[in-house]
């Protein structure tokens, strides 16, 4: 079986359950091909990692898969990534990058000056837009140099030379801070603002409407990726789908196609499709394809708004060991998931190691309890607890059998106690419930610790 490894770094954990998601659902046409993805869990909306951020890729051993996939967003500084693509390049396995570009990686993902050029020339065609805005994102990410610089040619493509830049972030609150400053500033309104994401639309629109100023009557709207946002705003927002989804697929078919030795090209680019809506005065229409004068097909993808499930997990009682809380958790978490989840913890850790002398993944062993299907009490004298080395993920007594494994983070403040992984893509993962659990999970056992 051929091992896929994916490194991901992200606090966006929409995007990230789509890119799961669409690996997961792409897998079978594959073979055989097994998919392990390490999710270290960024903080939200945190530009800076915190210590112990990044210690869960240790469990990534490269002798043990054939290819790698890196994802992560501005959280994971790109000289750190770098450092991780120099280390796996330096092994001669096949690489790819979802959306950034790293040496020695093939970049898959948003071709994202192509989206936003078509996305400002049509809108400013089809209106007779004379006044543009660009709300940018943050100064320091690529993706949003590349659709400020698109913006800044599809206007000059048609014969606009004044255009209006705004400096931003990525959050709504950065659009509305924006959109306060364009109704303070004296002359006459924008006619259009682009805006490098939805979030900082749907951020605009709100200050906008607050204020009197009608979308699309008085100023037209656009944001970027077809978040869930974009469709629940009111009115819809004007905006491009990436198909997430679509990225983490094809992500995953380019790594295997390098493990077969195909010629595959530096960058492949991902279909992205516009989505023009309410916000910029156009009826409500199924995706349009960025290509030119092709149509959309009925079934294009469009945002889902999933509904939200509140977990029930029940932990160990206030007297309860460390073990107890541990096996307790498990337990709960794997009828939660229904599929097989493991906890393993830092043994020197769980035995009463101090913070200030606790070694992180790589040097101690752990301990696992299995929840699931394959049952560790099968194995004669495991009765759910067995000690193995660090580097791997699980112990030999477990078959990973199944085709994709997700590994989370469990974290004590700074510190990286274990981790939990998991058969298949939680649901959890995608409203941030599961970062929350398994916070818990963390902060129980450590209660527990502490009154040994």
């Amino acid at each position: 079986m051929k091992r896929v490894a994916f490194l991901s770094f992200d606090w966006d954990y929409e995007i990230l359950s789509d890119y799961y998601e669409g690996m997961r659902d792409s897998l079978g046409s594959f073979g055989d091909v097994q998919l392990v993805i390490f999710d270290a869990f960024g903080k939200k909306n945190s530009f800076m990692p915190v210590k112990g951020s990044f210690d869960l890729f240790a469990l990534c051993d490269p002798s043990r898969y054939d290819a790698f996939i890196i994802q992560g967003n501005r959280a994971w500084p790109p000289e750190m990534r770098q450092e991780m693509a120099d280390r796996i390049a330096a092994t001669g396995k096949p690489l790819v990058s979802i959306n950034y570009k790293l040496d020695g990686a093939v970049t898959v993902g948003t071709d994202n000056y192509a989206a936003m050029f078509g996305l400002v020339k049509r809108v400013i065609q089809d209106k007779g837009c004379k006044r543009p805005a660009f709300v940018n994102g943050l100064a320091s990410s690529w993706e949003a140099w590349e659709r400020s610089r698109a913006f800044g040619d599809a206007c000059a493509s048609c014969g606009i030379k004044n255009m209006r830049f705004f400096s931003a972030a990525w959050q709504m609150e950065e659009g509305e801070r924006v959109a306060h400053n364009i109704l303070s500033a004296s002359g006459k309104l924008p006619d259009v603002v682009f805006c490098c994401n939805d979030d900082l639309a749907v951020g605009v629109q709100k200050v906008f409407l607050e204020h009197g100023v009608r979308v699309p009557q008085d100023v037209l709207i656009a944001g970027f990726d077809n978040r869930v946002i974009a469709a629940q705003a009111t009115p819809r927002i004007t905006t491009v789908d990436r198909g997430y989804r679509a990225i983490g697929a094809l992500a995953l078919k380019t790594a295997v196609e390098r493990l077969e030795g195909k010629a595959v090209a530096r960058f492949v680019p991902s279909e992205a499709r516009y989505i023009f809506d309410e916000s910029c005065d156009y009826e409500h229409e199924p995706a349009a394809s960025t290509a030119e004068g092709e149509e959309a097909p009925e079934d294009a993808v469009q945002p889902q708004a999933h509904e939200k499930v509140e977990p029930a997990v029940r932990f160990s009682s206030e007297g309860s060991a460390p073990l107890e809380v541990l096996l307790d958790c498990g337990q709960n978490l794997g009828q939660l998931h229904r599929s097989d989840v493991f906890v393993t913890v830092n043994r020197n850790y769980l035995e009463g190691g101090s913070f200030r002398s606790f070694l992180p993944y790589g040097d101690v062993s752990l301990l696992v309890e299995d929840t699931g299907a394959n049952g560790l009490a099968e194995h004669e004298g495991t009765s759910g607890l067995v000690h193995f080395e660090a580097g791997e993920i699980l112990p030999p007594e477990v078959s990973m059998k199944g085709q994709l494994y997700v590994v989370h983070p469990l974290r004590q403040g700074m510190v990286s106690i274990g981790a939990v992984v998991i058969e298949g893509v939680s649901p959890y993962l995608r409203d941030g419930q599961l970062y929350a659990l398994l916070s818990e999970v963390s902060a129980s056992v450590e209660r527990a610790r502490l009154r040994r």
